[in-house]
């Protein structure tokens, strides 16, 4: 008889605990996921706060350019292309990694371009542009 009162006792307990442990344990699931979910949120909201931050970069020197202050631009296209290789260098893995490898490889056109006082440099300035507002709709979906 004791020995089936302890086992009674032992049964309640592990029920007990499992009565316990199960809706916890369902909840700290449910806020893992969410965690998760805000991280990745987080992430995307800080690459799309970076890309405009090289977008405005990106304007300053078109305005410069156009203003033909073209010793100025040069320093803004510097530190520009260096941003942008910086962000590259952040995320091989971006989907926008292209994008800005593309935008990169215009480096030695627009520095040689401003060395020389070409106005055209502000066609391959604005093309650059253009790819960086597309990558900003594409990112802020």
């Amino acid at each position: 008889m004791r020995k089936i009162k302890l086992l009674v006792v032992v049964v309640l307990l592990i029920w007990a605990f499992l009565l316990g442990y199960w809706p916890l344990h369902k909840q700290v699931q449910a806020v893992e996921q969410e965690n998760v979910q805000l991280k990745k949120d987080l992430a995307s909201s800080q690459s799309l706060g970076r890309i405009a931050r090289l977008q405005n970069e990106l304007l300053v020197l078109i305005e410069q350019t156009e203003g033909q202050n073209y010793g100025e631009a040069q320093k803004l296209s510097n530190s520009f292309f260096d941003e942008v290789r910086k962000e590259i260098d952040r995320d091989k893995s971006a989907p926008y990694v292209s994008k800005l490898e593309a935008i990169l490889a215009r480096r030695d056109a627009v520095t040689s371009g401003l060395a020389r006082a070409e106005a055209p440099t502000v066609g391959v300035l604005r093309q650059s542009l253009t790819e960086l507002r597309e990558l900003i709709l594409v990112l802020s979906r």
